[in-house]
């Protein structure tokens, strides 16, 4: 790798006139040129590599500005200046198409376009339309654009150092309707804050006033309903205030097209009337309506499909995903789709009333008794992709570890210093053409019954083929310590294609939920997964790695799995394809197909030293007997201190000024707690087993 450095100061000027005009200016100057082979490829910090198949490859910047409220945009431009010359001669690889993960491709190499045939400056058109989005009321403009230019007959490469962009906007009947999601949810606000990259403006927008709010709405029908109420007690012990729906009384007194159009009706009506955060679809489809959508892919001979599982319909709450009534949802260029989700949604695919026990028990069990000697271990599971070009799931895999900046943008990853990481990854030898390693069952299942925090998987899939396991080979006893008390029920997150068909009776990651062991919750594609022939990067990957940094990224540090599986969704938004421009769709495809199955409230245990409360000016000390069956010792300095208990969700459930040198907690249900002391100048806290 050939790297050439000049720094700039980074900056920004953002301009909000009487006109109604955004002004926001980027600016380049570090930049790396990486040999490919006989191609070159240029990186600059926070762009990605993009562009039409056959086309040249250029990094491309992520626009994503707010816009004053109740407006979209009208028109826009750019200024460009500063060009710098980069001295020397290149020439830049065509892009590469997109493949399934299932289907893979023939080996052949995507041919140049003609553009490489011109004595001109590439590219023309340097930027994508902007569309409007909106997020919790908030309207966005989405796009992306290259700093770069290339003549690809004399080599000649150049970059303009600052880019202005600057948006008109109007007032639209649509940005108004917009207003109404408003949210007086913190959450959603530091979503939207991520988001902008001009979060002055929310300061325009009127804050939502608190109202008779509720958190959790759960939609199941009538049979199901009473199932459902140990998992509403739970939440509502814990102040995640619960109501149940069912689908008769919502189609029989809400609006609609059909089932699915009047429970997305109704759950909008709810997330207006009390600023709801989280909705779980109590059912299977049979139980619960889902929305196909629709999507191409161009790659090969072209991907279609217009019944794509995709639970984002109930999520994301603008427009009605047909804006041109024709019937069918999710046109990228005729429907004006929602890209944006103001909730977080998850599905219990569950069909009666012995699978719905089991996941309520396993989702409450979960979260009350996390197996402390399972946190902070995570399994990687990496399958060969594609023999030609070798593209191995290893590779993808490897930038879910710690911090990463490959392929134009970066994610914090799964910190290497505090996790045990386990892998089973292929191994390939290019010369022999054979396998020197592929892992099977045998390996996979020990793995498994050892226990883990999270599970992530790049590999081949069906809709009854998951993990290099099949329907038949998967029930109770392949993985029976993974049962709530030996080891952690699973958390799992796959690339492979359609073992999450919710739609298919039933498909590998229902049946994983819905036995007594093995998975709480999974985030799997109800269709194909898409990644990239021999690259690290490629649409399933980029939401994996938003999903990660989610998590472990200190600015946004989600616990509930909902909200780190929609921030993915947010985050790759600006990447999927635009209104007007030429329709590559595999990142749009798995935007629609990528589904959460499980509780979207689930609290996911990580990491062993969280305890719930700030670690501020925090010391720990010791208490015993732990475990223990209720009544614990403390030191005497504590005498006379302020006692705080925390459950293992973060909720005080017990308080107290310490009167002895011991305290009674019999009251307190078994599980895991965290004892915080409040000595006022220090805290300590204390982590304590009730058995």
């Amino acid at each position: 790798m050939r790297s050439l450095f000049f720094l700039v100061l980074f900056g920004l000027s953002i301009t909000l006139t009487l006109a109604q005009t955004i002004e926001y200016t980027y600016r380049f100057g570090n930049y790396n040129i990486v040999d490919k082979g006989n191609f070159q490829i240029v990186v600059f910090a926070g762009t990605q590599q993009y562009g039409a198949v056959g086309k040249p490859v250029m990094p491309y910047k992520q626009v994503s500005l707010l816009l004053p409220p109740g407006c979209e945009v009208e028109s826009f431009e750019y200024e460009l200046g500063n060009e710098v010359i980069i001295q020397g001669t290149y020439f830049l690889p065509p892009v590469q198409p997109d493949y399934p993960y299932s289907i893979g491709n023939n080996g052949n190499k995507q041919t140049l376009d003609n553009v490489y045939l011109n004595d001109e400056l590439y590219p023309k058109k340097f930027c994508s339309d902007l569309v409007t989005q909106y997020l919790n009321g908030f309207s966005f403009a989405l796009g992306k654009f290259t700093p770069l230019r290339w003549n690809p007959i004399t080599g000649r490469l150049s970059y303009f150092a600052n880019v202005k962009i600057i948006i008109h906007t109007k007032q639209s009947a649509q940005s108004q309707k917009a207003l109404k999601n408003l949210t007086s949810s913190q959450n959603a606000l530091k979503r939207v804050r991520l988001l902008a990259q001009n979060e002055n403006i929310i300061d325009l927008y009127s804050q939502k006033e608190n109202t008779d709010n509720y958190n959790f709405l759960i939609i199941t029908n009538s049979n199901l309903k009473p199932k459902f109420n140990p998992l509403k007690n739970f939440y509502d012990s814990l102040n995640i205030f619960t109501r149940i729906a069912t689908t008769d009384s919502i189609l029989s007194a809400v609006s609609g097209n059909d089932a699915a159009d009047k429970i997305r009706n109704f759950i909008i009506e709810q997330y207006q009337n009390y600023s709801i955060e989280y909705v779980l679809l109590g059912g299977d489809v049979g139980k619960v309506a889902y929305r196909g959508l629709y999507c191409n892919v161009v790659s090969g001979s072209g991907y279609e499909d217009n019944d794509i599982p995709a639970d984002l319909y109930f999520s994301a709450l603008d427009g009605n995903f047909d804006a041109n009534g024709n019937g069918i949802y999710g046109e990228a260029l005729q429907d004006s789709v929602d890209l944006l989700p103001e909730i977080a949604i998850g599905r219990f695919p569950v069909d009666n009333v012995i699978e719905l026990n089991t996941l309520v028990n396993k989702t409450i069990k979960y979260q009350k008794y996390p197996i402390l000697t399972d946190l902070n271990k995570i399994i990687l599971l990496g399958e060969m992709l594609l023999d030609i070009p070798l593209s191995l799931g290893k590779d993808y895999l490897e930038l879910l570890i710690d911090n990463h900046s490959d392929n134009g943008y970066t994610t914090t990853g799964i910190p290497s210093a505090t996790n045990t990481i386990d892998t089973l990854y292929d191994r390939w030898d290019t010369v022999a053409e054979q396998y020197i390693f592929r892992w099977d069952l045998p390996e996979l299942r020990p793995m498994l019954n050892s226990g883990s925090s999270f599970i992530y998987h790049v590999g081949h899939s069906s809709q009854l083929y998951m993990m290099r396991m099949s329907d038949m080979e998967l029930n109770n006893t392949v993985f029976n310590l993974m049962n709530g008390s030996d080891h952690s029920y699973g958390l799992l997150y796959s690339h492979g294609c359609l073992c999450g068909s919710f739609d298919f009776d039933d498909c590998i990651a229902e049946m994983s939920l819905t036995l007594n062991n093995y998975l709480a919750a999974c985030i799997v594609n109800s269709r194909y997964g898409w990644f990239n022939e021999g690259q690290t990067e490629g649409p399933s990957q980029h939401l994996n790695r938003e999903f990660v940094n989610a998590i472990y990224n200190p600015a946004i540090k989600e616990r509930h799995i909902g909200n780190a599986f929609i921030m993915s969704k947010i985050a790759t938004a600006p990447w999927v394809d635009l209104t007007g421009e030429y329709e590559f769709g595999a990142q749009r495809w798995v935007h629609y197909c990528n589904n959460l199955l499980g509780d979207p409230v689930l609290r996911m245990w990580i990491d062993a030293v969280e305890v719930g409360v700030e670690n501020t000016e925090k010391q720990y000390f010791s208490v015993y007997p732990n475990p223990s069956e209720g009544i614990v010792f403390v030191d005497n300095y504590f005498v006379g201190k302020q006692l705080q208990v925390y459950n293992s969700l973060g909720s005080i459930v017990y308080s107290e000024i310490i009167s002895d040198n011991y305290i009674d907690l019999k009251k307190l249900d078994k599980g895991l707690y965290i004892l915080k002391i409040n000595d006022a100048e220090k805290f300590y806290s204390s982590k304590l087993i009730l058995q």
